[in-house]
């Protein structure tokens, strides 16, 4: 078979089949060698101890107390080699691992070891899929209709091969077959997909060069990728070749989550899966794991994205990620499940396990909201509200939030005071901002609902005395001018106020409408 045409001969190939077999050969030496080196040095003790019992000491309890401080030593330095043994086959093992043999440990996600003779059939079967042409009908049958159209079959038995046996064997050799069938095709978008998953997946394959130089030169020759052939070929030439598979497999999917053709971008989600099941304790599996739950929900698939969240919380409760997936799906409970107590309970699991973090100061804002708008729980709203406000950096929603507490103290609670000491505390946490502002006016208010028209007063003037430049502080005077005189009918205090509306904003309508008001009451005087 020719080279150009990604086959490599079974007796002369170097490719990942016979790799496994000679790492099988390594891991047989190493255990034995562990082996044989462990029995020689314990023999080596025994016979040790052995030398104790054959010399004639005359006094037993100096024999007695010579054996049990020998078996003592002895025990400490067969648990010592024990040790020190393990931990050499623990380095080996990792060594072996790094060699990609993924023959141990299969509860880490690794999958067993292929047959080798089933692979080679399967393979030889491939090269046949590759090469064979669609038939055309002969006589009579040939006059209802053209012949069989054999490449999605094609297409179907060579992804099965991958699906078998991913990533060992030769299947750098079956996605090259793969990509030649696209190409031949004229199936530009999955020729663009095939291409790029091979340059990202088989650096060290032999074909690897052919693949680049000359399967990738439709890039430039074919009118289909003609405005992004630059990008192509530009992506093609900077792909790092990453030394292991699961990190080449990642980068690879992380190409396709923000791939600028929407055709090759709609095939995300799917290898995203595969990754997990091919390595689902990758320490990249969360981080695409927490990627497939974002796409789910922004494509406003909620329920799907909801369980893909559920899924990283199962398999990776101690990653960075599990408070994400812990917010999200609280978000999700809440906004489109209308699930409020099992969002409250989500957003509470994740203040239980992430308490500085960032998205549990919102978790306690969302419990606020829900235990306000829909469970009518005022205690635990104004308890939350007041948390966030107290761990929150930003000052808006800090103000946001203290004034919403101050509104059901006031008028879910009846508590009045409380509300006008939390209207108090926004000016003192942000003092000379339209928060503080509003929030001195708000106080008032209150007061003057109330009918404490003297402590309304306060509030106002207060405002305009701290605040003279302020944008509220014409309003603080023209509210005390109506309360002296509409509410407590002080002729006296009525004009001073508006004197000081008259000399501090001057050329306004406020001052014409003061002068009118001024002009009435020196008349009734």
């Amino acid at each position: 078979f020719q080279a150009e045409d990604g086959i490599r001969d079974v007796e002369r190939s170097r490719g990942l089949g016979d790799v496994y077999k000679r790492q099988v050969a390594l891991r047989q030496f190493i255990i034995d060698s562990l082996q044989i080196s462990f029995e020689d040095k314990l023999q080596e003790i025994i016979d040790s101890v052995r030398t104790f019992y054959e010399n004639k000491i005359e006094d037993e309890s100096a024999v007695r107390d010579v054996v049990i401080d020998s078996l003592t030593k002895a025990f400490q330095e067969i648990d010592s080699i024990n040790v020190m043994y393990s931990e050499q086959v623990k380095t080996l093992i990792d060594s072996v691992m790094n060699l990609n043999t993924r023959l141990l440990f299969p509860s880490r996600g690794i999958v067993p070891a292929y047959d080798i003779n089933l692979e080679d059939k399967y393979f030889s079967y491939c090269k046949m899929l590759k090469m064979e042409e669609s038939k055309q009908k002969k006589g009579i049958l040939k006059l209802r209709g053209g012949g069989e159209n054999i490449y999605p079959f094609q297409i179907e038995e060579l992804k099965r091969y991958l699906e078998t046996f991913f990533p060992e064997a030769r299947c750098d050799s079956v996605q090259d077959f793969l990509t030649q069938l696209y190409i031949r095709k004229g199936d530009w978008s999955k020729a663009e997909f095939s291409l790029l998953k091979f340059i990202h997946l088989y650096p060290n394959s032999p074909l690897y060069e052919e693949v680049k130089s000359i399967r990738s030169g439709v890039f430039q020759t074919e009118k289909s990728y003609r405005k992004d052939s630059d990008y192509l070929m530009s992506l093609i030439g900077t792909i790092p070749a990453y030394p292991n598979m699961d990190i080449r497999y990642f980068k690879f999917v992380e190409l396709l989550k923000g791939f600028p053709n929407p055709e090759i971008k709609r095939r995300f989600i799917e290898e995203a899966k595969k990754f997990l099941q091919v390595y689902p304790f990758s320490p990249k599996s969360p981080l695409v794991n927490l990627w497939i739950g974002e796409t789910l929900l922004k494509n406003e698939q909620d329920q799907r994205a909801f369980m893909y969240y559920k899924r990283l919380m199962t398999f990776y409760p101690e990653s960075d990620e599990m408070r994400i997936a812990l917010y999200r799906n609280g978000l999700i409970q809440e906004e489109k499940f209308e699930e409020y107590r099992n969002a409250i309970d989500s957003f509470n699991s994740l203040i239980e396990k992430f308490p500085d973090d960032t998205l549990a100061i919102s978790a306690h804002y969302h419990i606020a909201k829900i235990a306000d708008t829909y469970l009518k729980n005022w205690e635990k709203a104004v308890k939350e509200y007041q948390i966030f406000a107290n761990s929150c950096s930003e000052s808006e929603k800090s103000i946001s939030a203290l004034m919403r507490k101050a509104a059901i103290l006031a008028s879910e609670m009846n508590l009045i005071e409380d509300a006008v000491a939390t209207y108090k505390s926004i000016d003192e946490r942000y003092p000379d901002t339209p928060g503080a502002y509003k929030s001195i006016i708000l106080s008032g208010d209150l007061y003057e609902n109330h009918k404490r028209y003297e402590a309304a007063i306060a509030q106002y003037m207060s405002l305009f005395e701290k605040y003279p430049e302020s944008d509220k502080s014409l309003d603080a005077l023209e509210k005390v001018a109506a309360i002296y005189r509409g509410k407590i009918k002080d002729v006296d205090k009525t004009i001073e106020t508006l004197n000081l509306i008259i000399a501090n904003f001057p050329n306004t309508k406020s001052e014409a409408k003061a002068l009118k008001q001024l002009k009435k009451l020196e008349k009734s005087k």
